[in-house]
């Protein structure tokens, strides 16, 4: 983890694609900025954090790819991202999303929207 107690593990097997997703209610609107660390140990195809959008009856209205990760390192990589969420948005996901094998922790994870009250932590993982 990079701060205690701990961080999200992700780990696949094989050529195998893997999503660890988190809700965020309310859901935001508008331009959000999203924060964290992460690090991946094996080889991957991709390492990316998604904000994926929904409208009020489910249906996907949006799918935003905010970070490209590392797709190897042992260290610790900050990563932000800036996304606007559309104003029909009633669902919004923060997803993890990998594909290959290994394992991808994911640690520190925040967002913040210019002008609201104060910056939310997501619930950890």
């Amino acid at each position: 983890h990079v701060s205690a107690p701990a961080s999200l593990l992700l780990e696949t097997k094989g050529k195998a694609s893997g999503v660890a997703q988190q809700s965020l209610q309310p859901a935001p609107k508008g331009e959000v900025k999203i924060f964290g660390h992460w690090k991946t140990q094996g080889s991957f195809d991709h390492v990316q954090v998604v904000l994926q959008v929904f409208d009020k009856d489910w249906k996907q209205i949006d799918y935003n790819i905010v970070a490209d990760g590392p797709k190897t390192t042992t260290d610790w990589n900050a990563f932000r991202g800036t996304q606007t969420v559309r104003d029909d948005a009633a669902y919004v996901l923060l997803n993890l999303v990998v594909s290959g094998n290994g394992k991808v922790w994911f640690d520190d994870v925040s967002l913040a929207q210019p002008g609201a009250v104060a910056q939310n932590a997501i619930a950890p993982l």
